[in-house]
């Protein structure tokens, strides 16, 4: 009995069998309100994610906790929608969905699974879907000599900005830069 769990947007489901485990799941919903960015999908068990196909993609991006390390072999069990999943040792770029990526998956069934080589620690890892802007729950069935645990949904690299004290001190200071040039040249 394999039971999936999406409360929250986070899951993990594990079946055991006398301490073995025999089939794993992790699953995200991927909803319009979720980020979105143009992106290529991934080929299967290639060296540094390779991609294809850019289009607008919404995607939900969550950490993951691999317990021991080995080769886990992903298949794609998405009750609604053919997903894609991407895993990173570092954050993930939407504008380069191949920077820092270890493996990515886009298969439709376990005849077309993609395996990836993780060591134990904590990884970025991306949900998405193959067709543009489409939405549904991304469900992947694993198999590996660990448990994957998903953590909390990750959010966007922040922006650096300025304050608002830091943007008047700033047009002050170039302020007195423009009137002290100014009366260099003899205007004031």
């Amino acid at each position: 009995m394999m039971k999936t769990l999406t409360a929250a947007g986070i899951a993990a489901t594990v079946l055991m069998f006398g301490g073995s485990a025999l089939a794993q799941s992790i699953s995200v919903p991927i909803t319009n309100a979720s980020p979105s960015g143009t992106f290529g999908r991934f080929l299967n068990n290639t060296p540094n994610c390779e991609v294809y196909n850019a289009a607008p993609r919404f995607y939900e991006v969550r950490t993951l906790t691999v317990s021991a390390a080995g080769t886990y072999v992903f298949s794609d069990a998405s009750p609604d929608v053919d997903a894609i999943l991407g895993i990173y040792d570092a954050p993930f770029d939407p504008a380069d969905a191949t920077l820092n990526c270890v493996t990515g998956v886009d298969d439709l069934s376990s005849t077309n699974a993609g395996a990836g080589a993780l060591t134990a620690g904590t990884y970025t890892v991306v949900f998405s879907t193959y067709m543009s802007n489409a939405t549904g729950v991304a469900t992947y069935t694993y198999s590996g000599p660990g448990t994957l645990t998903l953590g909390p949904a990750v959010a966007p690299a922040a922006v650096p900005t300025l304050t608002e004290w830091a943007m008047i001190l700033l047009a002050l200071g170039l302020g007195g830069i423009a009137l002290t040039a100014a009366r260099r040249r003899g205007f004031g």
